[in-house]
């Protein structure tokens, strides 16, 4: 009781947040891509939806659980219940295990992409946040409990391209740091670096799209050119954004009082972690744009 009375607060965050969900996902009209998931879920068994997932550029695990909630008794009536669920494990855990001011717990879960982009939308992205805070209040154990944090990568890289990017950079990070504090010695450490190789492996083949897939396309050009002109030609509002996100990265960093050799490894770790995601997502966009012909300046132009 003493537990509940101190955190009252937290439990109608919580509360409002399902109601507002609800409500609001009950009038939501599923979108196309929400309605292909559920398609691929009902019409295929098992080894049928890790084929197709090679024609979806994402990792089977989000059409894998539709199955199992349409095999369950779910329907498309009620598929936005999905999202909401995962959604509200994910607010719950960030409100009673996360560390954060007071208004950050209150706020955040009612922000854009919380209370709409990854849960009135049914898609994968709903899953993001509840294994993303179960990531976080495991990461301290990594070393001491690397099989956990091994299955717990693993469910992430699962999630969406985005996430299997970042769960390589933090395998990276992972090995790094179990070569800085010579954990190699612990069998179990050896065991999770390979065992997560095997899953980012095994990941990666089952999200690798086929050569007849008409996205893998880029008009002939290597993938130099599309880097290139992801950078520096037709999509300003990219290089805008990795400016921002990197300086307030840096502001952030500096900021912090611990000394300068601290902060240079804090930049290192961030590299790591931004870098691949900000590369693949300029090539992904840049290539859509050479198949479309859709240049970012006309469409600013046209706006």
């Amino acid at each position: 009781m003493d537990y509940v009375r101190k955190n009252w607060w937290k439990f109608i965050v919580l509360i409002l947040f399902i109601i507002i969900c609800c409500c609001v996902a009950n009038v939501h009209e599923h979108w196309s891509d929400e309605a292909q998931s559920f398609l691929l879920a009902r019409d295929n068994n098992l080894i049928e939806l890790i084929h197709w997932m090679q024609y979806e550029g994402t990792p089977p695990l989000w059409v894998i659980i539709i199955k199992i909630f349409i095999m369950l008794g779910g329907t498309y009536e009620t598929f936005y219940l999905l999202p909401i669920i995962f959604s509200s494990i994910g607010v719950a855990i960030f409100e009673f295990k996360i560390k954060a001011p007071w208004y950050v717990k209150m706020l955040f879960p009612f922000t854009y992409f919380i209370l709409y982009q990854n849960t009135i939308i049914a898609r994968s992205y709903c899953l993001v946040l509840p294994i993303l805070m179960t990531l976080i209040c495991n990461y301290d154990k990594r070393i001491q409990k690397p099989i956990l944090f091994s299955i717990i990568l693993f469910i992430f890289m699962n999630i969406s391209l985005h996430t299997l990017i970042i769960a390589g950079s933090l395998y990276v990070l992972f090995f790094i740091d179990v070569y800085k504090y010579n954990k190699f010695k612990n069998k179990k450490n050896i065991i999770a670096i390979c065992l997560i190789f095997i899953e980012l492996l095994i990941t990666a083949l089952c999200t690798y799209p086929n050569s007849d897939c008409t996205f893998t396309g880029n008009g002939g050009k290597n993938i130099f050119h599309i880097i290139s002109e992801a950078t520096v030609s037709s999509y300003a509002n990219i290089v805008i954004e990795i400016i921002i996100t990197f300086s307030v990265i840096g502001i952030l960093i500096f900021s912090n009082k611990d000394n300068k050799e601290k902060r240079i490894k804090s930049i290192i770790r961030m590299l790591i972690l931004f870098v691949p995601v900000l590369m693949v997502y300029m090539v992904i966009t840049s290539n859509m744009a050479c198949r479309n012909n859709i240049s970012f300046d006309i469409i600013i132009f046209n706006c």
